[in-house]
């Protein structure tokens, strides 16, 4: 938990270029971008550039870019009640499996999760752009992801597939849909489809998925993705 300033190229609040196990990465701020906004630098409360494994990202905050993380790889994730002052309240850039993205603020840009993000099997909702862009997704390619309940403009995406949101058409890829997907609460888990979703058993299947030495076979709860 701390503050981060212009450190060389860019201002990290919490960690940068690391490999993050189980870890809570919170209540960092990052104060500054030292005038440099591309993709991975300027200004990210939490991470940039990390491997993240089962971690929970939240309530960090960038006065200038990223909330939450910003690029690399992350795995079973929660990234939740971040905030940005510009894009990317939850994630900006970077590849992530089985996150949930949460609860985040942008002030004037993307909420959810912004420019040129790959993500597969992932929700994003609540989330909340002050201005009115996107709410939940600005980005380029997602894979059996779930996109509703944002505040702001709808979606914007470059290729989807087996996804949900409101902005998807027969354009961005096959066997999407842009139906409620019935969110709700089981037990102590939340924000899962509940009976009758147009998203139950309608996602790509991937041969990760059956392999349980690859951490990605199971959702973020433990649960056997198949």
């Amino acid at each position: 938990n701390g503050t981060g300033s212009a450190w060389g190229a860019c201002g990290i609040g919490g960690a940068s270029k690391g490999r993050l196990v189980r870890c809570l990465i919170a209540g960092n701020m990052a104060t500054s971008d030292a005038g440099n906004t591309s993709l991975g630098h300027g200004g990210t409360g939490g991470t940039s550039g990390s491997t993240l494994i089962e971690c929970v990202v939240s309530n960090n905050t960038a006065q200038q870019r990223t909330g939450g993380v910003s690029g690399g790889t992350g795995y079973n994730n929660l990234v939740i009640n971040n905030y940005s002052g510009a894009d990317g309240g939850g994630i900006f850039g970077g590849t992530h499996y089985n996150t949930l993205v949460v609860g985040n603020v942008a002030r004037r840009g993307v909420a959810g999760v912004a420019w040129g993000t790959v993500l597969y099997n992932c929700t994003v909702t609540g989330n909340t752009s002050q201005n009115n862009s996107n709410g939940g997704l600005n980005t380029g390619r997602v894979t059996s992801t779930i996109s509703w309940g944002n505040v702001g403009a709808k979606d914007s995406l470059t290729y989807a597939t087996n996804s949900c949101s409101s902005a998807v058409k027969d354009t961005h890829g096959p066997g999407n849909t842009a139906a409620n997907p019935k969110l709700g609460t089981v037990g102590r888990l939340q924000y899962v489809p509940m009976p009758g979703s147009p998203c139950l058993n309608a996602g790509v299947y991937q041969p990760w998925m059956t392999d349980m030495a690859d951490v990605r076979s199971h959702d973020r709860h433990g649960r056997r993705r198949i």
